[in-house]
């Protein structure tokens, strides 16, 4: 995926999770976008976005204990991460990549992004697929 700033604009759903809602409906009746998602009802982002600023968030999975969103996002070239999605939460794409400036490459300003739970480099080989809690 070519770094298009897309992770950063909520107008968007590239490099988003979405949160939407079909029960109840018919495959051609769409989806609904549940009143409380972070951006419901907003005119600057699209209402179905739960979480935004991912690259490619591969495999994400739900812990059965307490509910906590896990999800493996493979970074652009240096860096591979681990994030505990929230609410709302920004996770930096293309700003950063993992928790290191990405675009431009120093001086990035990563405030209002929340950083992954683990990161490791990209030499080692493998990109991150997830798994389950």
């Amino acid at each position: 995926m070519r770094p298009l700033g897309n992770g950063q604009n909520r107008s968007d759903l590239l490099g988003s999770i979405l949160r939407i809602d079909v029960s109840g409906l018919t495959p051609d009746q769409g989806y609904r976008v549940p009143p409380d998602n972070p951006f419901a009802g907003s005119t600057d982002a699209r209402g179905g976005i739960w979480a935004y600023g991912l690259r490619i968030p591969w495999r994400f999975t739900f812990d059965r204990d307490n509910g906590d969103l896990w999800a493996g996002d493979e970074g652009q070239n240096s860096f591979e991460e681990v994030d505990l999605v929230v609410k709302g939460g920004n996770y930096g794409w293309n700003t950063l990549e993992c928790g290191h400036c990405f675009s431009p490459r120093t001086g990035c300003d990563p405030s209002g992004t929340l950083l992954p739970v683990i990161e490791y480099s990209a030499n080692k080989g493998c990109s991150v697929i997830g798994g389950h809690v």
